[in-house]
């Protein structure tokens, strides 16, 4: 392309924006008289020219000022919320109060209307207290010298509860409990690591199996494996 064509090519952009000066927009215009390639560019430009001249920054800002007052009209709004808010407080306490006082006066004169000699009347019923059920601790036996394992096994409305208590074993050692049917079935209870602390690990498990239809309760450390019986 030779170096002329390309400077009018490269004037295109200006002349679409109407930033050129009137005598060189006069130039661009013979030139496209006579440039088909030039004229094609032109019109691809125009509608670019268009949108820019749409969104430029002397509009935006226009658009965008706010009013010159809204600082005060703020100020104002948060005013008249904040009378309104507390205005509101006071008519709230004052029907609390006036509630309670209607609410004292009405207690006050059913206790005159039910006990007017001064009896104490008849004490409250009370609900039954709730007993909780006991659990049955067993022993496992059999095993290494300084260890000791102990379950207590308590019913629930769910299923049965089982507390397992262990001292002096390996630290880090998986023990896994079961309760077992009457049939051999294994219903597990879950599983932990023993941590060795002083006092022993006491770890809390559950199983879905009702305590009445177990007859023994298990546990597997390591690669031993204990059974201790039920009642």
């Amino acid at each position: 392309m030779p170096d002329e064509h390309r400077a009018w090519r490269e004037r295109l952009g200006a002349y679409v924006l109407g930033h050129l000066a009137p005598d060189e927009a006069a130039a661009v215009r013979a030139h496209l008289e006579g440039c088909a390639a030039c004229r094609s560019e032109e019109r691809e430009l125009a509608p670019v020219a268009q949108r820019l001249a749409l969104g430029s920054p002397q509009e935006e800002s226009a658009r965008a000022a706010p009013p010159r007052d809204l600082g005060e009209r703020v100020v104002a709004r948060v005013a008249r919320e904040r009378r309104s808010r507390r205005r509101a407080q006071r008519l709230g306490a004052l029907r609390l109060a006036g509630a309670g006082a209607l609410a004292g006066g009405s207690l006050a004169a059913a206790a005159f209307t039910l006990w007017p000699s001064g009896d104490e009347g008849p004490a409250p019923a009370r609900p039954p207290a709730r007993v909780a059920p006991a659990g049955e601790v067993v022993a496992f036996r059999g095993l290494p010298p300084g260890v000791k394992m102990q379950a207590t096994v308590t019913p629930r409305a769910w299923g049965t509860s089982i507390a397992v208590n262990v001292e002096g074993a390996p630290a880090g050692i998986r023990c896994t409990v079961w309760l077992r049917r009457e049939d051999g079935t294994r219903i597990p209870a879950g599983s932990f690591r023993y941590v060795d602390r002083k006092g022993g690990s006491r770890v809390l498990l559950a199983s879905s199996l009702p305590r009445s239809e177990a007859v023994a309760v298990g546990l597997k450390a390591g690669r031993w494996t204990y059974a201790a019986p039920l009642r």
